[in-house]
């Protein structure tokens, strides 16, 4: 997604821009935010208009052949950096696999723009193999950015995912962050921003993307051309995440919203019978479907905790928006929202955290769903 069409984020977007129209641009930022925020947007929005021909503090032109370079991740004196994993048999004289999927990564970043390490794997073939960023390829970066630029102006280091960078990586990229070339901007973009040296953190300037609101999401899939229905049941799973929220809504064919709507009702009655009739369905799910259902069942509770310690904090104000159900989402949901007390949210959560680790060590589904279903609703009718 283009910078000047994310929606939202409109004081870090012109804070972003009147800083990259300066005189003054720092050497090294570091775009950090959660999974599924829109951190390469903003920081290639950013680096596009440091190269913008005709960039001012409105934004860059988008016209002009740097803008068209940039968009396409095409520039000559735009360096990709990236983790990727090496190819069976790779030598020292062999091109690296970065470079071999420069043109994968460039299409990737394109087309999913809040996606992740996990993504990225499945995009080129990772397979089982571990991605990551080598020193290999670091040191090749630091030669590419010690020539002169193509055009004349900056260079800049495009990191993506630098967390995953192995210890030699690091130490020789803080070699080059401690003394740059002149005209030379290292731009990182991190969903862990936790996982990287304190000696790189102490050398960048620290850009934090928060996680994305309801109106910001819902414009996006509206965007995608996806269904009001299903942008509904995404919202509320989505957890302020957009690669998220698209993904919730690649998976409604599995009825998520319906299907936690009523095993939630089957739970608080305690009704028996239909838990068991549930538990075969949720059997026919597989392994991912089972696995998207408990997920999405979990970011409804975290969404729903939001939305009680938010009233509760303030019982004369009314909950923010981004808190409570959206706007399409069934009567019986917002329902739950208000009938839920407080204090069973914490072990209810607990239960399906448990019946997630059971799917992913393949315990019997049937067995798990029915036993999880039934603590779950003696906490929801008596949560003390």
């Amino acid at each position: 997604m283009a910078f000047a069409t994310l929606p939202g984020y409109s004081d870090l977007k012109t804070a972003l821009l009147k800083l990259g129209a300066s005189q003054r641009v720092p050497h090294a930022l570091l775009f950090t935010g959660a999974p599924g925020t829109p951190v390469v947007p903003l920081a290639l929005g950013f680096i596009q208009q440091v190269f913008c021909a005709s960039s001012t503090p409105a934004g860059p032109c988008g016209t002009c052949g740097a803008c068209s370079k940039i968009v396409r991740l095409l520039h000559p004196d735009l360096h990709l950096l990236f983790p990727v994993s090496a190819s069976e048999g790779e030598t020292a004289a062999d091109d690296t696999t970065l470079d071999k999927l420069v043109p994968t990564f460039r299409a990737f970043v394109q087309e999913n723009p809040f996606a992740g390490a996990p993504a990225w794997g499945v995009a080129y073939g990772a397979g089982n193999r571990q991605p990551l960023i080598n020193v290999r390829d670091v040191r090749k970066l630091i030669g590419n950015l010690s020539l002169m630029s193509y055009e004349g102006g900056y260079k800049v280091a495009f990191i993506w995912l630098p967390e995953l960078m192995n210890t030699a990586g690091a130490n020789a990229l803080l070699k080059m962050l401690e003394e740059p070339p002149d005209k030379t901007l290292f731009v990182l973009a991190t969903y862990e921003q936790e996982a990287l040296l304190a000696t790189i953190l102490s050398r960048v300037i620290q850009i934090r993307v928060r996680p994305a609101e309801d109106t910001e999401i819902e414009e996006i899939l509206t965007q995608a051309g996806i269904p009001a229905a299903a942008i509904s049941a995404a919202l509320v799973g989505a957890e302020g995440s957009i690669a998220r929220a698209l993904e919730l809504a690649q998976q409604q064919d599995l009825g998520l919203q319906d299907r936690f709507i009523e095993w939630m009702r089957a739970c608080y009655g305690l009704q028996y019978a239909d838990m068991v009739s549930q538990s075969e369905d949720f059997a026919k799910l597989g392994r991912e479907g089972q696995k998207w259902m408990v997920s999405y069942a979990l970011s409804v509770y975290r969404r729903l905790l939001r939305h009680k310690v938010a009233a509760a904090a303030s019982p004369t104000t009314t909950t923010p928006a981004a808190e409570t159900p959206a706007a399409e989402t069934p009567v019986a949901l917002t329902r739950f929202f208000d009938v839920v007390p407080l204090a069973a949210l914490e072990p209810v959560a607990q239960h399906l955290e448990h019946l997630h680790e059971g799917i992913v060590r393949n315990a019997a589904p049937k067995l798990a769903y029915l036993s999880v279903s039934i603590k779950i609703g003696q906490a929801l009718r008596q949560p003390n």
